[in-house]
């Protein structure tokens, strides 16, 4: 018998050779993967609670009589399979020939005209040196990659414009590799380019891994290096693996592939979803909610999934089945098949019901409010008969008029908008949309003889996180408002808060009559 309470526990291979253990406790300890138990022939007897495993591999149910599993999560499987009887798990899982995924997602994101789609179509064909285009990505695209011998890729190239910024987290995923693109063009802005989309990614912390990419465009030999601190941008983004400079236009074929397409593919390698496998039942449902997406369907309700679901099997009341479909849900979401917003709501909630599967059903619809809602907006604010106005009249310019968003649709976009804080409903049932507001502040932001008291300067401040001050504190606000700031006013006292997008500090002023 053998127990490890030792939490800093990782690795298990120095058991492997005590073939003679027959008890095994391991609850709340840093293992994740159990194959070196395999060799430990007379186990029977093992506790796994607490952990955070890979898988749980077979021999786990064949070759150990009690095995427990307690609260633990599982990365490749749903751990609500082992609720079940050994031999319904068997029969359902391990005695089947799997469906593997071999596939991985990696997001590109950065600034407008940092070189992500130029990085991108370059990677895509071997690397070869192709004429630089300046078009920019519209919302998101997805473009595919097949390198020889490795797993597949799915590329996510992000608009940088700050109109599509707006709604990337939308789309930002667990189980991916974000390669993040900064210029080197301006040494000055390598840093806080870096800071903020790590900053963005960092909330992404399951099986994520992250690449710092500096594109050095045509000055390959004016490195920067010295204007990057790995050390700061690893505290802020543990994810973050490496940082690499290359040149998007000038590096050679090969020292590209070797500056930043290999460690890419190594990355993706490493990816819970490469080795994923799911019983052909699981992956058809898969299947057919890919053929959904090829057949330009938008979004479903969460009523259509489950009846997908059961086409395939998967159907019923049982609670094992309902935590599957559920999981699926997850990796759908974070492979792209589908995105569901279901994570932290309530049972009930509006948008427990929407699974979008065209990402450009959605961005075109928050785009067509952010694009056409400036003028019809007071302040930021519309009215829910508005807002559904700017989805569905087919006149307006800059839209896309082959996406419709009847029914549920206004709905939907304005619930995911809620998620993501790029909307807020008010107590009178009005819309309060910042980005709607103007982008300059007022003049006198520090009237004459009101002048600042004195100022706090905040190293980070969440734009979402003043909209939400701003909710909260309107009743107090002096008519001073856009979308970076507002002027809070208490006595003769005011309060001035800054987040300006383009500097690292955000400033809080106090301002005070002179006399005071």
């Amino acid at each position: 018998t053998l127990y490890q309470n030792n939490p800093q526990l990782s690795a298990l291979a120095p058991l492997a050779g005590l073939p003679q253990l027959e008890w095994l406790c391991l609850d709340n300890t840093r293992v994740s993967d159990l194959s070196p138990l395999k060799s430990c022939k007379k186990l029977f007897r093992l506790s796994c609670e607490g952990l955070q495993l890979k898988e749980v591999p077979d021999f786990c149910l064949r070759q150990i009589y009690h095995f427990s599993l307690g609260d633990s999560t599982v990365a490749r499987q749903p751990a609500a399979l082992f609720q079940l009887p050994k031999e319904e798990v068997q029969a359902a899982y391990y005695d089947v020939k799997r469906v593997k995924v071999n596939e991985g997602k990696v997001i590109f994101l950065g600034e407008s005209g940092v070189g992500k789609t130029h990085t991108i179509e370059r990677i895509r064909a071997n690397g070869a040196v192709i004429n630089f285009r300046e078009d920019t990505t519209p919302g998101v695209k997805i473009r595919p990659y097949s390198p020889p011998g490795r797993p597949a890729v799915k590329f996510w190239d992000f608009g940088g414009q700050d109109i599509m910024q707006s709604m990337h987290h939308c789309f930002l995923t667990e189980r991916s590799c974000y390669v993040i693109v900064v210029s080197g063009k301006d040494k000055d802005k390598v840093m806080p380019q870096a800071e903020k989309w790590l900053r963005t990614v960092a909330g992404y912390s399951r099986g994520v891994s992250v690449l710092l990419a500096v594109n050095q465009w045509h000055n390959v030999t004016a490195k920067v290096e010295n204007e990057v601190d790995e050390q700061e941008l690893r505290a802020l983004c543990p994810a973050l693996k490496a940082v690499i400079y290359y040149s998007a236009v000038d590096d050679s074929p090969e020292d590209f592939n070797k500056m930043l397409t290999k460690p890419i593919i190594d990355e993706v390698e490493k990816l819970d979803s490469v080795k994923l496998e799911l019983p052909p039942a699981w992956a058809a449902i898969r299947d057919e909610m890919q053929k959904m997406q090829e057949e330009k369907v938008d979004f479903i309700s969460f009523g259509d999934y489950l009846d997908v679901c059961a086409r395939h099997g998967l159907g019923g009341e049982s609670e094992v089945n309902a935590s599957i479909r559920m999981w699926l849900l997850d990796w759908f979401n974070d492979l792209g098949v589908c995105f569901s917003y279901h994570q932290g709501l309530p049972q009930g909630a509006a948008l427990m019901d929407c699974k979008v599967l065209n990402p450009d059903w959605l961005t075109n619809g928050v785009y067509r409010v952010l694009w056409n809602g400036v003028g019809c907006s007071g302040g930021g604010i519309l009215s829910r008969a508005e807002f559904k106005e700017l989805l569905t009249n087919r006149n307006l310019p800059t839209v896309d008029i082959s996406y419709r968003y009847d029914g549920d649709g206004p709905n939907y976009i304005l619930e995911i908008m809620r998620k993501f804080r790029r909307a807020y409903v008010l107590k009178d049932d009005r819309i309060f949309i910042p980005e709607l507001m103007g982008v300059s502040p007022p003049p006198m932001l520090a009237p004459e003889g009101r002048p600042i008291h004195c100022t706090w300067q905040l190293t980070y401040l969440p734009v979402h996180l003043l909209h939400r001050v701003t909710l909260a504190l309107y009743e107090h606000c002096d008519g001073a408002i856009w979308r970076y700031g507002i002027r809070l006013r208490e006595g003769e006292d005011s309060l001035l808060l800054e987040a300006k997008p383009d500097e690292r500090l955000r400033h809080l002023n106090l301002l005070r009559p002179e006399e005071s």
